[in-house]
């Protein structure tokens, strides 16, 4: 969850396009305290302040997309210049933009806070995934398309966007296009970052104090601070965005294999519940899927943690081998091979308190 120091940082540098004197740090780290305070009074008030974000950002970009496409220069974007960098560089910068089209399968960790998840979360996917993938494709060829793709190839939007909008416009995309979608992203981050380790708490994999709830909001603040000052720390330190950006990612991706193959176990250890299913796949078919996924997943996590510097990569290998000396020696304690972890049939953690209350509309 580095990445969290990713929006933050990117959120900065945006800002100090509007007031280049402000200090850096200081916009970065008051970003972050303001997402994690907000979600610190619940889920409620978490989305109502995403809704707003939300708006707002899609109306800046459609601005963005509006006044961009007819000064497009259509000749530039050729074949022969779609990869600069190589087949390499785009594989890398595909892992890069993962972070930014992340919130469509994300949705899953917010199931418990959902009326009717079965519903919401692939309908969700499908939609916006659709949905981002045309934006994203118009903003890319504005984006590549106005300015020579040497004076904005790794460049903040605001290059682009002084060159084809009026001053008041490009004003209102700097901070509903680019600043707002920024934050919506990282109060979005902070929303469903700790539900995993609820469960784990609840499971007996970290100790269960650290899932503690506040009773009146419902809130997991420890969990909570513990991230915040995960996205902090690098900001306070100056790491780099490329660095902070690739080490996050790198992780996520590897990381993200391991639920991935555990897909394939769902036939088996859930048959009933597998065939009721809405959108299913036959054994054979999902294993195929799987294993193109693990493969593109490995893949980009070499390219992503290949470009970090020694000591970033000394950290994130660290990282990884204390997390699996740790799992190793608490899995194999009796009291956690003896106990019964929250499956589908009992999938919420029992410390959630009010955040199942029915007031904001959750599935008991």
């Amino acid at each position: 969850m580095l990445t969290l120091a990713t929006y933050a940082i990117s959120f900065a540098k945006y800002f100090q396009s509007l007031l280049p004197s402000v200090n850096f740090t200081l916009i970065a780290v008051l970003i972050l305290t303001l997402c994690y305070v907000v979600n610190m009074f619940g889920v409620k008030s978490a989305a109502s302040a995403e809704g707003f974000l939300v708006v707002v950002k899609v109306i800046a970009v459609v601005v963005f997309i509006l006044w961009g496409v007819p000064k497009i220069q259509w000749d530039t974007l050729t074949v022969t210049g779609m990869f600069p960098s190589g087949l390499g560089g785009f594989l890398t910068a595909t892992g890069l933009v993962s972070f930014a089209t992340g919130g469509a399968s994300i949705v899953a960790e917010l199931g418990g806070e959902m009326k009717n998840p079965k519903r919401d979360i692939p309908l969700t996917i499908i939609l916006t995934t659709a949905g981002i993938a045309i934006i994203y494709a118009f903003m890319a060829a504005v984006a590549s398309g106005v300015l020579p793709i040497e004076q904005v190839a790794g460049k903040h939007l605001d290059e682009v966007a002084k060159a084809i909008l009026p001053q008041p416009l490009f004003l209102f995309f700097i901070i509903g296009g680019s600043l707002f979608a920024i934050a919506s992203t990282l109060n979005a981050t902070f929303s469903w970052v700790t539900k995993g380790f609820l469960v784990a708490c609840d499971d007996g994999w970290l100790p269960k104090g650290l899932g503690a709830v506040n009773k009146k909001y419902g809130t997991p603040h420890w969990l909570l601070t513990i991230f915040y000052l995960i996205g902090v720390i690098p900001v306070v330190t100056e790491v780099s965005l490329e660095t902070v950006t690739e080490m996050g990612l790198g992780l996520f991706l590897l990381n993200s294999v391991l639920p991935v193959l555990a897909a394939t176990q769902l036939p088996k250890k859930y048959p009933e519940l597998y065939e009721k299913s809405f959108i299913k796949l036959k054994p054979k078919s999902l294993n195929l899927l799987v294993g193109v996924t693990v493969v593109i997943q490995l893949f980009q996590g070499f390219l992503l943690m290949k470009e970090i510097p020694a000591t970033g990569l000394y950290f994130s290998i660290s990282f990884i081998v204390f997390a699996a000396l740790y799992v190793w020696i608490v899995g194999g304690t009796p009291r956690m091979k003896n106990r019964k972890m929250s499956g589908f049939e009992d999938e919420r953690p029992t410390n959630l308190g009010p955040i199942h209350d029915h007031k904001i509309g959750v599935i008991q």
